[in-house]
């Protein structure tokens, strides 16, 4: 009959790894079967506020648990922020509105709280880091003006990302047309009278243009050099993109 080496141990280790957004989960289980048992399970959970991490082991007749939290207090952009552990640099991004998804170097980080904020720790200092929103779950009447922003902080600090998202834009995509009613050719510029936006008329004459009253008086400077002006009024729509057709610049 065979016999078993009582100094054989049998090992095995399974796991899965916990990644850096909120939210994420990660385990392990391990296990060292022989004449002393060594048998152990961890699990740890990335909230927005700390890290936290458990564990079980049994070795032998013995047995232990263990427990950590770890994490940070910063301030930063106005705002106190009680977050994961910062071992380098970080940044605030200020999104303007609540529950925007933010993304770090390509990768989920999280979504922006009640107030449009956000602090993502563990950026490289003196290195570009790439910062960016995706604006696809915001109303469509929502004003983006960029969507991707790239900093090189300095070691163990901080820095303020501002995208000005704004669910109240005041801005409508208006289409123009020459006394003749052919579309205003693309290419040509204009601005609103008595401020400072500008605006690029775009294909079929249509233009999206920011900062609108009720009654607004714009000038658009065509491609021979000559200007026509034109006079619209605006009615916003929340939570739909208002559309003004067919205003006759002359």
């Amino acid at each position: 009959m065979a016999k078993v080496d009582p100094a054989t141990n049998v090992v095995a280790d399974v796991s899965k790894s916990e990644r850096p957004e909120d939210g994420s989960v990660g385990w392990r289980l391990s296990t060292s079967e022989g004449n002393t048992p060594n048998r152990s399970a961890d699990v740890s959970y990335r909230a927005p506020v700390a890290r936290v991490e458990a564990g079980v082991q049994q070795y032998g007749n013995d047995f232990r648990a263990t427990a950590e939290v770890d994490g940070a207090i910063a301030l930063a952009g106005g705002s106190v922020f009680a977050t994961n552990r910062i071992d380098d640099a970080f940044a605030v991004v200020d999104a303007g509105v609540p529950g925007v998804a933010v993304q770090y170097q390509n990768r989920p980080i999280g979504r922006t709280n009640s107030r449009g904020l956000i602090l993502i720790p563990g950026l490289k200092s003196y290195e570009p880091n790439t910062v960016s929103i995706d604006p696809s779950n915001l109303p469509v009447d929502a004003d983006v003006p960029s969507t991707k922003d790239i900093v090189v902080p300095a070691d163990r600090s901080g820095v303020v990302i501002r995208f000005g998202v704004s669910n109240k834009p005041k801005a409508a995509l208006v289409s123009f047309i020459d006394k003749g009613g052919a579309p205003l050719e693309a290419g040509v510029s204009g601005r609103l009278e008595n401020s400072l936006e500008t605006f690029v008329v775009g294909y079929d004459g249509e233009a999206y243009i920011h900062g609108l009253e009720r009654q607004n008086a714009i000038v658009i400077e065509r491609a021979d050099g000559s200007t026509c002006a034109a006079q619209f009024a605006y009615d916003p729509a929340p939570g739909q993109q208002v559309q003004i057709g067919n205003v006759v610049c002359q």
